[in-house]
């Protein structure tokens, strides 16, 4: 009950406006390392190919954000992560497929704290990065969802805190 209750949730407060089609959701992992550095991906393929973005892709009918963020994660960069926190969404209308369709993205981020593993990309990562969220907000293109996320959440620059982490608030 509690899940179908999440889907007619997500669907009245997300779906595009004067329609009764919902945004695709998808999940995306900010994987924070030991020196503060954040995976940036590139993609290469699908929608929004050559801009930037973090690791993740939609979730699966039937399937938990968990359990989504763990599968993406681990085909997309083969890298074992856990998830720290939820740290905000972003929003994409009529991103452009390569199979021509258009879609509308609704993307949650959740910071991730990098646990053990060698990246290994797969086909659908063009190139990557790693570097601090103030230099990542600058990286040019930045996929849709990011660039409305990052503009709907601040970050905090890790000078301004007592621990020295980078913190979205």
């Amino acid at each position: 009950m509690l899940i179908k209750s999440r889907s007619i949730i997500f669907y009245m407060l997300f779906r595009k406006p004067g329609t009764r089609e919902r945004p695709l959701l998808i999940v995306q992992a900010m994987i924070r390392k030991n020196t503060g550095e954040y995976l940036a991906i590139k993609r290469a393929e699908s929608v929004e190919i050559g801009c930037w973005e973090f690791p993740g892709g939609r979730v699966g009918p039937g399937e938990t954000i968990e359990k989504a963020m763990g599968r993406e994660i681990k085909e997309e960069t083969g890298l074992k992560v856990d998830i720290e926190r939820f740290v905000g969404w972003g929003q994409g209308f009529g991103i452009k497929s390569t199979d021509g369709g258009a879609y509308d993205r609704f993307v949650m981020f959740f910071e991730c704290k990098l646990i053990k593993g060698k990246l290994k990309l797969d086909h659908e990562t063009a190139d990557h990065k790693w570097a601090a969220l103030e230099e990542l907000m600058q990286f040019k293109p930045l996929s849709k969802p990011v660039q409305d996320f990052f503009g709907k959440f601040m970050v905090v620059p890790p000078e301004m805190l007592a621990g020295n982490k980078t913190v979205i608030r």
